[in-house]
């Protein structure tokens, strides 16, 4: 999977010679959420098997993500995750119900420092997010598209895809404090 995906960021990302949206389109909705629910299965295994010194910030920490506590890659991956169902949504014409209150008072752009129990929290909630928001979107999906950010023109599919992207390179963030 890592390699897939990785192969996709360089082609996008890197290179600028494919979009989301064409890279997306040999995935299913379905296909892609089950590859974010997995992802996000090995992020709580990995998230549970860290240190409490993977959740405390220093002071000689580098700046930006590289400096990161556990609980920061969490409470940031989360906020991205409810942006890029929400623009799925809009994409599609609709809205989601709002999350739990737990996601939301600790998912933050700027991340928070969150302590293992809350960030293990945080990740349980925005997967259940996930698994409800899923069929939803999928059974919504007639093939609309929309270009509604710097991403281009996006349909649910390559959303989603993003969403697994940014999973992905934050689950290896997090393999990165398990290491250490």
């Amino acid at each position: 999977m890592k390699e897939f995906l990785a192969s996709i960021v360089h082609r996008v990302f890197a290179e600028g010679t494919t979009t989301l949206l064409q890279e997306s389109a040999r995935f299913t909705p379905a296909g892609l959420t089950d590859v974010c629910l997995g992802l996000r299965a090995d992020m709580r295994n990995c998230l549970a098997s860290l240190p409490d010194v993977a959740f405390t910030a220093r002071a000689d920490a580098p700046s930006g993500e590289a400096g990161w506590t556990a609980g920061q890659i969490i409470s940031h991956n989360t906020d991205r995750l409810l942006w890029v169902l929400g623009e799925a949504a809009a994409t599609l014409g609709v809205e989601l119900d709002s999350p739990r209150e737990l996601i939301t008072q600790h998912a933050a752009r700027v991340p928070l420092v969150l302590s293992q129990r809350t960030a293990l929290g945080v990740l349980a909630g925005a997967t259940e997010y996930v698994e409800a928001a899923g069929p939803l979107l999928q059974a919504l999906d007639k093939g609309q598209t929309g270009a509604r950010t710097h991403h281009g023109t996006m349909g649910l599919a390559a959303w989603l895809l993003l969403a697994c992207i940014h999973d992905n390179d934050h689950l290896d963030q997090l393999r990165l404090r398990e290491a250490s």
